[in-house]
């Protein structure tokens, strides 16, 4: 038993469209107005598979990334979620995907990840993650929320599991901070309006309700792509990954990031990719070693010779400015240290190409020369602009659609408040009806992305890496 146990926390909340917040604690009593839940007249879906509930271990003394089910009860892991959860809608329930989702006739769907970090020596945080993507029940993004709670015992290691004391304080402290960014979302209570519900629920009359500006409705952007027109069959050999960043720890946000992310899943859904063969990732999920622990370890595992893998990014891209390599940047990179934080371009087309598929295809909306868009530059450096190396030669038999040129950046489409690479990639895998190959999708996007970036005053040309004529 410790005596004189010293202990410490940090919880961390990230909402899309909002700041981001660090406390040493959280505040004294964040509750105190007792806010209203954000939609207690919806009936919410909860997406929760077993592959985005995990655990790692880290430290020098060992090394493991396994489900966070093999180690300890999955409840112990969702109880508290679920009941945060309940707090703040009509119903919860489990559905293993947005369709069934639909065919229940719930409101809302939220696809869940749950990752719980322990540490493994002393002096360093466990951090219990959880990231909330929200989206309607056809599959059009609405939000996503991710909050992170962390504690450190200075005395000893190795309680998460163990005593329980460090998992229980970062779960908690995670879970304050998921009701309060629940209670300050921007775009839910808009869509609670606009579905015709009543709205929170009523206050007492001894504790006027303050006013609430964020429950305006939100702005809609202008997109056709969120919700595809055609359906495929599900094909079981189908396995997909898909990475959204766009608010960032270190970096500004790479903005409709995350809207790019869960439009392509809505599309990839749409093209017979089953719900359970897709790993989605999106804010504290899409760490680096969120990003690292699938592509190294799942895919490898999960991945046959009949299988078609596709690998999606939309977030930051940075170069090493001592070895002009590309890195594609987590939700917790840092342009300072791009060597030690970043992905490696390179790192993953040969993890990719070393898979036993049939196929594998990537799509990138992100750049790497540094000089603006979707490209980051520590402080003070110089751009490298033609000197990137975007990882090309060891792509291999991968086959590759990115944003742009080395020297160039990406842009965004504002009215449809996406990426502009992935707006016309998504526009062009409609007007093929989900069946195009890469070779198709390259020459439809190339002359809409040039043409657009050139109203911008800027250039930017999609590239095409390896053989064209595979599909999705």
């Amino acid at each position: 038993m410790k005596s004189l146990a010293l202990a410490s926390a940090v919880a961390v909340l990230t909402v899309s469209g909002c700041a981001t917040y660090e406390n040493v604690e959280p505040p004294a009593d964040p509750f105190a107005q007792a806010p209203a839940p954000v939609a207690p007249d919806l009936r919410l879906g909860a997406i929760i598979k077993d592959a985005d509930v995990t655990y790692s271990f880290k430290g020098s003394f060992a090394s493991a990334k396994e489900p966070l089910s093999k180690t300890m009860p999955r409840a112990d892991a969702l109880s508290r979620l679920a009941e945060t959860l309940k707090e703040n809608f009509k119903s919860v329930e489990r559905v293993e995907s947005a369709w069934e989702a639909q065919n229940k006739g719930v409101d809302l769907v939220v696809a869940v990840t749950v990752d719980y970090q322990q540490a493994g020596q002393r002096n360093q945080y466990d951090v219990f993650s959880v990231s909330l993507a929200f989206s309607d029940p056809k599959g059009a993004p609405i939000e996503t929320i991710s909050v992170q709670g962390k504690s450190m015992d200075f005395q000893d290691f190795g309680h998460g599991l163990n005593g329980g004391d460090t998992f229980a304080k970062s779960q908690e402290r995670a879970m304050k901070f998921l009701a309060l960014a629940l209670r300050r979302s921007v775009n839910l209570p808009g869509y609670a309006a606009n579905r015709h519900v009543a709205g929170p629920a009523p206050v007492s009359a001894a504790v006027p309700a303050a006013p609430r500006p964020e429950a305006a409705v939100a702005p809609r952007f202008r997109s056709d792509v969120e919700a595809p027109a055609y359906r495929l069959p599900e094909n079981e050999s189908k396995i997909a990954m898909v990475v959204g960043v766009e608010k960032y720890a270190l970096l500004p946000a790479a903005e409709h990031a995350e809207r790019d992310a869960a439009s392509v899943k809505a599309h990839l859904l749409a093209a017979g990719y089953p719900e359970r063969n897709i790993i989605f990732l999106t804010g504290a999920s899409a760490s680096k070693s969120g990003i690292e622990k699938y592509v190294d370890a799942w895919l490898p595992r999960n991945v046959d010779a009949n299988s078609t893998v596709f690998f999606y990014f939309s977030g930051h891209g940075a170069p090493d400015i001592e070895k002009g390599e590309a890195y594609l940047m987590p939700a917790d990179g840092d342009a300072k240290f791009v060597e030690s934080t970043g992905y490696p371009v390179k790192r993953l087309y040969q993890k990719l190409g070393a898979l036993k598929a049939r196929r594998v295809l990537v799509a990138m909306d992100a750049c790497f020369s540094g000089v603006g868009g979707r490209s980051v530059l520590a402080k003070g450096a110089r751009p490298l602009v033609s000197k990137v190396d975007d990882g090309a030669a060891a792509a291999g038999r991968v086959v590759a659609l990115t944003a742009t040129a080395a020297d160039e950046y990406t842009g965004t489409d504002p009215a449809s408040g996406h990426g502009l690479f992935t707006y016309q990639f998504l526009k062009g895998l409609s007007a093929k009806g989900g069946r195009a190959t890469m070779k198709e999708l390259f020459d439809y996007v190339t002359p809409k992305v040039r043409d657009a970036a050139r109203r911008d005053n800027r250039d930017q040309t999609p590239q095409l890496i390896g053989d064209g004529a595979a599909s999705l």
